[in-house]
């Protein structure tokens, strides 16, 4: 990118060069692609899974910038809201946050399993959409958030039909590294 370079781009399948564009070009529509989607930056595959803290899960191929800040996640602490997550996580407050073991392509069992989360990101303003649930909840979620089905496997939010029966954490998860918060201290005028 900083030479500018002709950038080859393979087939995957034959190692034939199909293109050569310009470096910077070719830079500069994979961040613009990004920004339109509202990620937060790119995520380069060998760097991720290289970083992978629990490889025998799965090969990491996303992350999910797809929520709004007061939407709550199942943490060893309790459900805690994600802005809330963010500014405790800021002041050096660590988590571990509950998956489902569901997904697991390995090993598919009905269990949620205690995970520590990387890094919690701040992507933008996005669009978000309200799924409604038949049993009376909802989740809201960017639209190109993955949710998994039990009839399809993932799906995107915006592409679910009244047919998909989406796989809900419906298992315990304990609070079990739950405590006391300092209290702040508030001043009263009365």
């Amino acid at each position: 990118v900083v030479d500018d370079a002709p950038w080859e781009l393979r087939a995957v399948t034959t190692g034939e060069v199909l293109a050569s564009p310009s470096a910077r070009a070719l830079f500069r529509q994979i961040a613009e692609a990004a920004w339109e989607c509202g990620d937060p930056g790119l995520q380069f595959d060998s760097t991720i899974n290289r970083w992978h803290t629990v490889p025998k899960s799965g090969r990491i191929t996303a992350s999910n910038p797809c929520f709004p800040g007061d939407v709550r996640v199942h943490t060893d602490r309790g459900l805690i809201p994600f802005e809330d997550l963010l500014a405790r996580a800021a002041e050096g407050e660590t988590f571990g946050v509950y998956t489902h073991d569901a997904t697991s392509p390995d090993c598919p069992t009905e269990a949620v399993e205690i995970t520590s989360p990387d890094a919690i990101m701040v992507s933008g303003v996005r669009e978000v959409l309200e799924l409604r649930l038949s049993d009376g909840r909802s989740l809201r979620c960017t639209p190109n958030h993955r949710l998994f089905t039990h009839n399809r496997g993932y799906v995107r939010a915006d592409e679910l039909t009244a047919n998909d029966e989406i796989k809900v954490l419906d298992l315990p998860t304990p609070a079990v590294g739950a405590r006391a918060r300092k209290a702040r201290k508030a001043s009263m005028r009365f």
